[in-house]
């Protein structure tokens, strides 16, 4: 129970992020409001089914197959949750604007997805080299530090995907 709680709320966590960078690209007054952050958890949620029980039925009949296609759903659709606070259209129009989205800009997803793992091996190594000292100076209490780290660097990799969202041809959708 502990896991999927502390799973909800990294989800809100990284949708509050998301929407918050979302606004100050966009340069709107735009506020908070829980009923949109609710259907963006939604959209999230079925975002991760969908990219998770499609491929385990697969990989129960051609195992490698499915692992394969994990990754590829995951980034198919994860830029339906931009879409759909640009757009304001439904869960399903936004899934399925999403895939237009990675069918037609192809060849910049495997730019996003190179830049995406380089970001996040810098981000793991800073964090372990700061780390160490800290263990040193601060003992136990250092995990705290390492998580900000953590945040901080997840928070740079989202601009970078809310940045190259923005640089897509877009106009399959519009």
């Amino acid at each position: 129970i502990f896991m999927i709680f502390s799973f909800v709320i990294s989800m809100v966590y990284n949708l509050l992020i998301i929407k918050f960078i979302f606004i100050n690209f966009q340069n709107n007054n735009k506020t908070f409001k829980l009923d949109e952050v609710f259907n963006l958890f939604i959209l999230f949620s079925s975002i991760y089914i969908l990219s998770l029980f499609p491929p385990m039925l697969i990989m129960l009949f051609i195992p490698f197959l499915g692992a394969l296609f994990m990754p590829f759903i995951y980034i198919a659709l994860f830029f339906a949750i931009y879409i759909k606070l640009e757009f304001q259209t439904s869960i399903l129009d936004s899934l399925v604007k999403s895939y237009l989205v990675f069918k037609y800009n192809m060849s910049n997803m495997l730019t996003l997805c190179l830049i995406h793992c380089a970001g996040a091996l810098m981000i793991i190594y800073a964090t372990t080299l700061l780390g160490v000292p800290l263990t040193y100076i601060f003992g136990n209490f250092s995990t705290i530090f390492q998580q900000i780290f953590m945040n901080i660097g997840h928070y740079l990799l989202s601009i970078i995907w809310v940045s190259f969202y923005f640089s897509l041809d877009r106009s399959i959708i519009k």
